[in-house]
């Protein structure tokens, strides 16, 4: 499988290698941060999306001031502002257990491809 038919020694696969630790830790390293990543990604367009519903709930009440408006309209829109913000947060903490899940399903498929390389090693030492 891992050895060209014309049995060039440089395209052998390389042997198993002894566990130790350092793949799983740099697999755990990158999970967390590209998780990261995506994280302040997230949280940067959140905090524009809020500068911009800010902006215009402060340009639209400064209507309602100087129109005569009611402080109702302006109760309902900050109120807006906060169900919108209450729901983003629901969101980012559903993200970062999706996350942690997925970072914890990559670790045990790490493992797993660990174990694989030892057994495929065993078996190509029992029979060529």
């Amino acid at each position: 499988m891992g050895m060209c038919l014309s049995g060039d020694k440089d395209s052998e696969a390389p042997p198993p290698e002894e566990d130790t630790g350092f793949k799983s830790s740099y697999v755990k390293a990158r999970v967390k941060e590209r998780s990261e990543a995506r994280e302040r990604e997230s949280l940067l367009r959140q905090q524009q999306q809020q500068q911009q519903m800010q902006g215009q709930t402060t340009s639209s009440s400064q209507g309602s001031y100087q129109g005569g408006g009611s402080i109702t309209r302006l109760q309902a829109q900050t109120g807006g502002l906060a169900s919108d913000m209450a729901r983003a947060r629901e969101g980012l903490d559903e993200r970062g257990q999706r996350l942690r899940q997925v970072e914890d399903v990559t670790i045990k498929m790490g493992a797993e491809s660990k174990n694989l390389g030892r057994t495929t090693g065993k078996l190509k030492s029992k029979y060529n």
